[in-house]
């Protein structure tokens, strides 16, 4: 099956024929960045070195002295040394049994062992056997196969011609190859040598239309321009147009010579590397008064914004395309919809993968434009994001191509709206590389946030179990605002206690920004531990660890405070008795507690003070019944103050056997619960004792 490739260098690009039995091993771009474009030197089964085994389908480039080479395919880097031959040079094994050979180095940039893809991995030089023009500077360039230098094999070089965006191969060492154009002269004359031969007869010239005039013999004199187009014709000779051959001369040919056209797409480029994806010229009709809606750029970018194209396997990107509508018009309004439908497309290598079928490219994303965002002159930028881990599971070079105006993935119909044109929908690719590494772009966004100025809010707390308000300042001292709001806690340790946590504040991200700072108090208060003597208190920013930070450890900001000993109350009865006199109540009477409690302490009580009755004797078991409470208030018992409190309903010995000729001890307790702390717990009760003798 024969196909049409090309060639490039410095504005030409050759046009052959790729048959199944060229047994080219495998299929390489051109060693330099897309972009460049430099001189063939020397070709394949040329003179004077390129004629043995080990050189016999290799070409050489006049790269410059300290000009950058990238690998020609994907592999891993490994450094080489043959003084006699090719000097220090490079070759990256393919895991296929082959490998690109990088000749005659000045230095090297990637690693041994290093796995490239379309990157820059030396600087060329003249090391070694390295003659010819320029000082002997070039680059030697081949596939190889076999031990040490190994031995030159046929391969097909991949060039891309930027003028018309279209691109093919070209085979080393074909058979059938008498011609090839391959190098820069002075005066942008092209040299063509025929193989074997060390100088050329041939000649060629660049013509500012595009077009390569080459012929045999010394030149006579030809002029050339934008309307004076010399072209390739067929294996005959060439035609050239003129459309005033009053101002343009033709190129006059002695009998016998042939002028040989071997391509007018001038202007081909080296395709390694990565880069954004652009525009793609119409190659259909136009037709008038409608939009025509172009991709201008396809690019990606970290999450943070800056523009990249190497990623690892661990990472996400933004996918982003600029649209503008460069057409006649905008929209039609009998248009099925007024949304423009877009697609970005993932593809492994250098070019976008077949459209439909085994192998084709996968769909990443989808856009939705209205048209008011995209009228005539008008431009849009979409962007996406994409993890790369779930499209993606090894290192490699890939590429995103972006379409607008194109609801399905293949087979597109024209979309869903008329256009001037409608075949520059989509971009070119956005070549891009992964790596084995999970990260190679580290976010430099970074949260950080600090605290100070913890401290009481309004009359500090003196004494321990007091209630307090804390405020405290939150500042954001990264580089970005938090994604998220954040939470803050006020906690405290007293001497004896665990550090406990009182309260916990929310701060809104919005605000902290960069260098923001806000302030953050607990609203209701809190009480502090009933504990004594030196305490700490704390506040930490984003003690939930909401946000991940450049700093965990400097979230916390501390301040020291002493509490006394709280005053208390300290009750104590004093007195008590029956209301009846001494000292008989029998069965079936009442008994009548009265009491006197007294508070010796140094503060009054908080809340309501319980007092509670018990009687205990034979008919008891003797052990003691509750047989009565009551409270007093706080009001009732300030510091030194004393109560009198009494049982007037009274309450009846029983008249049962048990409690006849019997003694019983009747109590009362005050606080018998403890439920007040009090600095002497030891004298809350009081007792006295009654006779029932019937």
């Amino acid at each position: 099956m024969a196909r049409i490739c090309y060639v490039g260098f410095l504005g030409i690009i050759l046009l052959t024929a790729h048959t199944a039995n060229a047994q080219t091993v495998m299929d390489v771009q051109l060693p330099f960045y897309d972009g460049k474009s430099y001189r063939c030197t020397q070709n394949s089964n040329d003179s004077p070195t390129h004629n043995n085994i080990y050189t016999m389908y290799d070409l050489d480039f006049g790269l410059s002295n300290g000009s950058i080479v990238v690998a020609a395919s994907d592999g891993v880097m490994h450094y080489g040394s043959n003084p006699n031959g090719f000097g220090t040079y490079a070759k990256i094994d393919h895991g296929n049994g082959y490998w690109t050979m990088y000749g005659h180095l000045s230095g090297y940039i990637a690693n041994e062992g290093d796995v490239v893809a379309g990157q820059p991995i030396a600087y060329s030089g003249n090391t070694g056997l390295s003659i010819g023009s320029g000082g002997g500077y070039h680059l030697h360039f081949g596939v190889h196969s076999g031990s040490g230098v190994g031995n030159s094999k046929k391969m097909s070089v991949y060039a891309l011609n930027k003028n018309t965006n279209s691109s093919g191969y070209f085979d080393t060492g074909l058979q059938n190859e008498t011609e090839f154009v391959c190098g820069l002269t002075s005066g942008n004359f092209y040299e063509s040598r025929p193989v074997g031969s060390i100088f050329s007869d041939y000649q060629c010239k660049s013509l500012t239309s595009g077009g390569v005039l080459c012929w045999s013999g010394n030149p006579t004199t030809c002029e050339d321009g934008d309307n004076h187009v010399w072209y390739h014709k067929n294996s005959e000779g060439a035609k050239v147009s003129e459309s005033n051959s009053s101002t343009w001369q033709k190129c006059s040919l002695d009998s016998g010579q042939i002028a040989n056209i071997f391509s007018y797409l001038d202007g081909g480029y080296g395709v390694g590397g990565v880069g954004p994806g652009s525009w793609t010229d119409a190659t259909d009709s136009a037709t008038s008064s409608l939009p025509d809606f172009v991709v201008n750029k396809t690019w990606l970018e970290t999450p943070w914004g800056v523009e990249t194209y190497k990623f690892g396997l661990g990472e996400s990107f933004n996918t982003k395309a600029q649209s503008e509508n460069i057409g006649d018009g905008s929209c039609l309004n009998t248009d099925a919809t007024q949304e423009i439908t877009g697609h970005f497309y993932l593809s492994k290598g250098y070019k976008e993968d077949v459209h439909s079928g085994d192998g084709a490219w996968r769909r990443l994303d989808s856009t939705n434009t209205h048209c008011s965002n995209l009228g005539q002159g008008e431009t849009n930028t979409e962007t996406k994001s994409t993890n790369v881990w779930e499209w993606i599971t090894e290192p490699g070079i890939y590429n995103v191509v972006y379409c607008i105006d194109h609801p399905q993935d293949d087979h597109n119909n024209g979309g869903d709206h008329a256009e001037k044109h409608e075949s520059n929908n989509c971009s070119t690719e956005a070549v891009f590389e992964v790596t084995a590494d999970q990260i190679v772009n580290p976010d430099p966004r970074f949260v950080d946030f600090t605290t100070n100025g913890l401290g009481f809010r309004g009359t500090p707390p003196i004494y321990a179990g007091s209630q307090a308000h804390f405020g405290a300042w939150v500042t954001n001292k990264g580089n970005t605002t938090p994604g998220r709001d954040i939470r803050s806690n006020y906690s405290v340790q007293c001497s004896g206690t665990a550090r406990i946590q009182l309260a916990d504040d929310g701060t809104p991200a919005s605000a902290l920004s960069p260098g923001a700072s806000a302030f953050e108090e607990n609203i209701g208060a809190v009480t502090l531990p009933n504990a004594s003597g030196a305490c700490v208190a704390y506040f930490c920013a984003d003690y939930q660890n909401a946000v991940v930070e450049s700093n965990e450890a400097n979230n916390c900001t501390t301040f020291n405070f002493t509490l006394k000993p709280r005053p208390t109350p300290n009750f104590k009865i004093i007195k008590i008795e029956d209301k009846k006199g001494c000292c008989t109540t029998n069965r079936g009477d009442k008994v009548y507690p009265r009491v006197w409690t007294q508070n010796t302490g140094t503060a009054a009580p908080l809340q309501n003070v319980a007092m509670r009755y018990y009687i205990r004797s034979a008919g008891t078991g003797n052990v003691w019944w509750e047989i009565a409470n009551d409270t007093m208030e706080p009001r009732e018992l300030p510091p030194g103050g004393t109560d009198e409190e009494s049982l007037d309903s009274g309450w009846k010995i029983p008249s049962g056997s048990a409690w006849k000729n019997q003694w019983h001890e009747i109590k009362a307790c005050v606080d018998p619960l403890n439920a007040i702390a009090e600095s002497n717990e030891s004298d809350n009760c009081m007792s006295y004792s009654r006779f029932s003798k019937k």
